[in-house]
């Protein structure tokens, strides 16, 4: 142990909450169902500092947390620092504040990954569930920057789809024939809900034992059809038994927007107080798991650390109690891959 506090950790991604502002209400996201409590800030941008003696060990900074990418007043900049770091850069958002001018802007800056959120295939289901966004300008937005690269013969930014996919809209996964046909994106991620804060979220989530004949074949076609289109498709089902947690929390870390450390983004919900979410239909308490403040120590101090180091040992062997990753839907994920 003397020797690893002498080396530098090695992350396949550091993902970094650059804000927690969001400017969408998607109905079962945190950032809605606790509003009252939700604590809006941004990142200050010496973060980098903090970043810069470990980027050369780090495969992927992912610009990405409880809140909207876009909404960060230093983001080119950011990304800017990465790319000249020569870092890969990815971000999620809703696409709602991708005008022409920050098109613009977010074309020209390099970035590696851009990935959009649906959670449906239709205007009525998605823009319903995802309150304040536009399945229409999400589509027209993609194909417009599918378009621009062709274009100009460029390959970045990939373009990527974060689909959520719940127990009443399993239907409309359908949609994404046509979506893979148009090859606008070149991932899809297929997500179900993982976090439940009411009871009737956790209603929506769907088990693999329970699917239909019918929704199997659904997949199937999916599957099919991307490999037909050259498309990457990762479908991501949960199951009743435990499985390893999709995470990676041996290889990656999280920072949250308050400059402290976590393994997850599910460890760092920005909010005042204690909150409750449901697991297998029993109530219990979030218990986030802070390693440590970057305003105090670096991160190679905090990955190092005894704490965070007995952690990851646990997860190893599966020994979870009583971290909050023993009540949580990602140890349940069945992840199928195809590219």
């Amino acid at each position: 142990m003397i020797l690893k506090k002498f080396l530098n950790p090695v992350f396949s991604w550091i993902q970094v909450e650059i804000t927690s502002n969001c400017n969408a209400q998607c109905t079962y996201c945190p950032h809605t169902i606790l509003k009252p409590y939700w604590i809006k800030r941004d990142i200050p941008l010496n973060i980098l500092e903090a970043l810069n003696p470990l980027l050369r060990n780090v495969e992927l900074v992912y610009l990405q947390g409880w809140g909207e990418p876009l909404l960060y007043p230093n983001l080119l900049e950011m990304i800017s620092y990465l790319k000249n770091k020569k870092i890969k850069v990815g971000l999620t958002t809703n696409g709602m504040l991708l005008n022409d001018n920050m098109l613009n802007q977010i074309l020209s800056s390099r970035l590696d990954i851009l990935a959009f959120s649906l959670a449906g295939t239709t205007p009525a289901t998605n823009d319903s569930i995802r309150k304040g966004t536009s399945f229409k300008k999400i589509i027209s937005l993609a194909q417009n920057i599918k378009h621009y690269k062709q274009l100009h013969n460029i390959q970045t930014p990939a373009l990527h789809l974060a689909y959520i996919v719940f127990k009443s809209t399993f239907n409309e996964l359908e949609g994404l024939l046509s979506i893979i046909k148009q090859q606008i994106f070149s991932e899809i991620v297929i997500n179900p809900l993982t976090l439940c804060l009411t009871p009737e979220l956790e209603n929506e989530l769907i088990f693999i034992e329970n699917l239909t004949n019918q929704q199997k074949k659904l997949l199937n076609l999916l599957k099919n059809m991307a490999k037909r289109y050259n498309t990457n498709l990762a479908i991501n089902l949960l199951q009743k038994q435990h499985s390893p947690c999709t995470e990676n929390i041996q290889w990656s870390t999280t920072i949250g927007s308050n400059k402290q450390i976590y393994p997850c983004v599910f460890h760092m919900l920005p909010i005042k107080g204690k909150t409750t979410h449901y697991y297998f239909h029993k109530k219990y308490y979030l218990k986030p798991q802070n390693f440590g403040d970057l305003n105090k120590n670096s991160l190679k101090e905090i990955w190092w650390d005894k704490k965070y180091r007995l952690f990851r040992k646990h997860h190893l062997k599966n020994r979870l109690e009583p971290y909050q990753c023993s009540k949580c839907y990602k140890r349940h994920i069945k992840s199928e891959i195809l590219n």
